[in-house]
């Protein structure tokens, strides 16, 4: 009996398939980030009853950061986040056209205590919808994940 749930391994109405690129477009991927992509997915539906994947894996809480979107060093522009937490991001950006599985660079440009500091993450663009992108952070920073702790805890709750 259908859910309205698409299942495992089958591309949602707003992602495009691979097949799907031009001639001559070769989509970068990371062996690493790959490997550790599907760990999640193979974790996130193990039983046979767990039929679907749950992407986010913490609460996002509603955080504005200024950004700005690199894809193949071309940067796409300056944006911001409408949600964050430490495994990815929905950034507000409603004229980015990307593929579903296109690894971005997010530069964050974010204050410390005492600092402003840029950072550079590399991230997986996992869904798209007319209000932007959502994107799953495939770098570990501690610098930058210690300054979005103390961000996030003074965020408040979604």
């Amino acid at each position: 009996m259908p859910t309205g749930k698409p299942p495992v391994g089958k591309a949602s109405s707003n992602c495009q398939p691979l097949s799907n690129l031009q001639a001559g477009q070769v989509p970068v991927r990371g062996f690493s980030t790959i490997r550790r992509i599907i760990q999640m997915y193979v974790s996130a539906a193990g039983s046979s009853r767990n039929r679907y994947v749950e992407h986010r894996y913490s609460v996002r809480k509603p955080l504005n950061l200024p950004v700005e979107v690199f894809h193949h060093k071309q940067s796409l522009g300056y944006f911001n986040t409408q949600d964050i937490s430490h495994q990815g991001a929905f950034i507000d950006a409603d004229q980015l056209y990307l593929f579903c599985n296109d690894f971005v660079h997010i530069k964050f440009f974010m204050r410390d205590i005492s600092t402003a500091r840029e950072y550079r993450l590399k991230a997986l663009v996992r869904h798209m919808s007319k209000q932007g992108i959502g994107v799953m952070f495939a770098d570990d920073l501690p610098d930058f994940f210690r300054v979005l702790q103390g961000l996030l805890r003074t965020a408040p709750k979604a």
